[in-house]
């Protein structure tokens, strides 16, 4: 179908869950969709990497005729990762409080052309003090990003991760960040005012709410 726009977030309850049918879901529903841009899974709160991966693969038209290869795939540990998908510019996954790390690997590999991403409040993504995922993000073409940070990092990582931002030679074609949701340790150790003046990229900072 000619669906540009295609939001799950309705589905938030249920995706991911042991409730869910995902092989129809998988195999039959997303393949129907192949022209989407813009994917949104807010608040699902169940989903996995595995679950992220398998709709970003369902959702690539090259993953089509794919099934007379599965075999081949598992015997040389291939599991699909030459599939990307182009078309997807937007994925919003604020508040997918499951994914760890390992899903900014997957995005970053498969959605090549990304240029919108939301991982407010996903704090997993940076838990035990992991900022590895965040460095994978910086080869996109990412022009608008928000992010949360796990209570763990401190201002060691917070450092680490200003440097990452600051990086000319990272997220180049950034223009807005959110750090909006969850990074006060980030606002702490820098005014972030050279992110503006250098880089020229807005932030959108946490509202001081007054005591």
């Amino acid at each position: 179908e000619n669906c540009g726009n295609l939001d799950l977030s309705e589905y938030y309850g249920v995706i991911g869950s042991t409730e869910f049918d995902h092989k129809s879901f998988m195999e039959q529903f997303l393949p129907k969709f192949k022209s989407v841009q813009s994917l949104s899974l807010r608040y699902c709160s169940h989903l996995k990497v595995v679950h992220l991966d398998n709709i970003i693969k369902a959702l690539s038209t090259n993953s089509q005729n794919r099934d007379d290869d599965k075999d081949r795939d598992k015997e040389s540990g291939n599991d699909d990762e030459q599939i990307k998908n182009e078309k997807l510019k937007e994925l919003n996954l604020y508040f997918c409080s499951r994914l760890g790390s390992r899903a900014l690997w997957k995005i970053s590999s498969r959605l090549i052309n990304l240029e919108y991403l939301n991982l407010a409040r996903c704090y997993q993504i940076t838990a035990d003090k992991n900022i590895n995922g965040l460095k994978l993000l910086g080869s996109l073409p990412l022009k608008e990003l928000a992010i949360s940070l796990d209570p763990s990092i401190q201002k060691t990582e917070a450092i680490d991760v200003y440097s990452l931002l600051i990086d000319e030679d990272s997220f180049r074609s950034l223009k807005k960040l959110d750090l909006s949701h969850g990074c006060e340790v980030l606002h702490e150790i820098e005014d972030l005012s050279d992110l503006t003046q250098i880089r020229k990229i807005e932030i959108i900072k946490p509202i001081k709410h007054s005591k």
